[in-house]
């Protein structure tokens, strides 16, 4: 189980509709989590365009996919 700091600490994507965010949608998140002193962010799987993780990468962010409390996610990290 995970404590409520490790929960805190997690950039979570509020709950919309699937494939909501695109490249630029990313990258304003990245700006916000760089900002406030973090260096990676999660993004859950199924709200992603197809392609905009490979723009990610192509960018030069490292992607993982990463289960947390049993939702897949992207971690973005810089």
């Amino acid at each position: 189980m995970y404590s409520a700091e490790q929960i805190r600490n997690k950039a979570y994507i509020p709950v919309g509709q699937e494939n909501e965010f695109d490249l630029s949608d990313i990258q304003t998140l990245i700006c916000f989590a760089d900002i406030q002193g973090r260096k990676t962010i999660n993004v859950r799987q199924d709200f992603v365009w197809s392609n905009t993780i490979d723009f990610v990468k192509d960018y030069g962010y490292k992607v993982e996919s990463v289960e947390f409390l049993g939702t897949k996610f992207w971690q973005i990290s810089w």
